[in-house]
């Protein structure tokens, strides 16, 4: 599988998080790394044990967590791109992150995804639901080999890249690079979106997304343990927390 490690069941972990996109896109527009916030901008050592000691006894609600990594929840998805050896392949990721037309994945710098990648320049991230988790696990576990054939994947070849758009995924991108920058192994991968394609269930009758119908895979865990976690059919409309605290203001009078 790719990410910002290697693959599932290797030597280090498959998926990656999306604080080495944040590196990446820092890297890229040559910007320092933002402060966080509460954090200091000169302290010592005896200050820092002080500060340490403080929030232990004022915030004994946290602590401190020693782990190897921490995904707090990334969508999985399937790479599709022009293999140079198989003409076509797949394999298996969660670090993406997208703004806009813009959109960023994290990918193994020795994984047969970003030299393919590196080459044609262009890629498709095909999304599945939990209907296809077996298909997504195999594509990751399978490393440097011809993969489409070999799980019986259907697809059509993209009209735009020519990248893969798997028929069993029903949420695709189509994508071109911009630019990759590598670093500690990693090639943060920054591309434009050319298109986007979606099954016709899951839009209404305006064309508009229907969010409560697509359910996407997230990647969860820590340097311990990873797991898959899946949503429910719950969606509130963006803003309406908002709404309904003002409407509560207004019936109790609190401006």
């Amino acid at each position: 599988m790719s990410g910002c490690h290697s693959k599932l069941g290797g030597t280090a972990d498959t998926y990656s998080s999306l604080s080495c996109l944040w590196q990446g896109f820092s890297i890229a527009f040559k910007e320092p790394r933002p402060k966080v916030a509460g954090e200091f901008k000169d302290i010592d050592a005896v200050g820092a044990k002080a500060r340490s000691t403080l929030l232990s006894k004022e915030g004994d609600m946290k602590q401190s967590f020693e782990t190897s990594k921490l995904y707090y929840g990334f969508p999985i998805f399937i790479l599709g791109y022009q293999d140079q050896t198989y003409g076509y392949n797949v394999t298996t990721c969660s670090s993406s992150y997208s703004l806009g037309d813009w959109l960023v994945i994290g990918v193994g710098s020795e994984e047969n995804a970003a030299d393919q990648i590196k080459h044609y320049q262009k890629f498709t991230v095909n999304i599945p639901n939990e209907s296809f988790m077996l298909e997504m696990e195999q594509a990751g576990f399978i490393s440097h080999r011809e993969k489409i054939a070999k799980l019986g994947l259907d697809f059509q070849s993209s009209k735009l890249t020519q990248a893969p758009i798997l028929d069993a995924c029903p949420v695709v991108l189509d994508c071109k690079v911009d630019r990759i920058i590598e670093e500690d192994g990693i090639c943060h991968i920054f591309a434009k979106i050319l298109d986007r394609l979606v099954e016709s269930d899951l839009l209404d009758d305006r064309g508009h997304f229907k969010n409560d119908c697509f359910a996407p895979t997230y990647f969860m865990g820590d340097g311990h343990k990873r797991v898959y976690r899946y949503l429910d059919d719950r969606v509130d409309p963006m803003g309406s927390f908002i709404k309904k605290a003002r409407k509560k203001d207004d019936k109790n009078g609190i401006t």
